[in-house]
């Protein structure tokens, strides 16, 4: 009997966990500053586009990783990615503007699709709780006519033990590693130029 109560104590302890919910907490650290800060301003749509609908993973109980509770993001996934964004810009030195999509813009606007946003953890070895995930972002600067100026992609992966908060420490690295790379291509004479409408090479 202690050992089939030994044996399933993950179990438990997993279920216990996954009851208080499984859910992330949209957020980075701080940014870090670019070698050389650029200058200008910079238009950006007002959300992300692509945001998986309902949940972004699992949370996983038994030796096999069963999914069990779905994770979800609270909040605007969309419109908070993009504010993350023009968080970035503002590191690299931009003056940042919104322009909805019900408007037109002036000049180019920097939009930014969600290509992943996934995340999944593993409570078998509870109370020790892996929990992993990536986002995965396509940012583009594009002319009043759509036509792309500069583009890039991006991925950040992040992986976190908290026992409570693994999936908001996951997807808080992985956001941040995005948003640093970010920052560094945003500091570029490329993207510079392509802010005011010229192609990047």
């Amino acid at each position: 009997m202690k050992r089939i109560n030994f044996i399933w104590m993950p179990v438990v302890v997993g279920v216990a966990l996954l009851a208080s919910g499984c859910s992330i907490t949209p957020s980075h650290k701080e940014l870090k500053a670019p070698a050389t800060r650029a200058q200008g301003s910079v238009a950006t749509a007002g959300s992300a586009t692509g945001m998986p609908n309902g949940k972004v993973g699992w949370g996983r109980i038994t030796i096999f990783a069963i999914p069990v509770a779905p994770v979800h993001v609270e909040g605007d996934a969309s419109r908070e990615t993009m504010n993350f964004v023009r968080d970035a810009l503002t590191t690299a030195g931009y003056t940042v503007s919104t322009v909805e999509a019900s408007a037109r813009a002036p000049g180019p606007v920097l939009t930014v699709g969600i290509k992943q946003y996934k995340f999944n953890n593993y409570t078998w070895l509870a109370p020790l709780i892996i929990t992993w995930g990536r986002i995965e972002l396509d940012a583009s600067l594009r002319d009043t006519n759509n036509h792309v100026l500069w583009s890039k992609s991006y991925l950040g992966k992040g992986t976190s033990v908290h026992i409570t908060k693994g999936f908001t420490n996951s997807a808080e690295k992985c956001m941040t590693r995005v948003l640093d790379q970010m920052v560094v291509d945003f500091s570029s004479p490329a993207f510079a130029a392509a802010s005011v409408g010229m192609p990047a090479n």
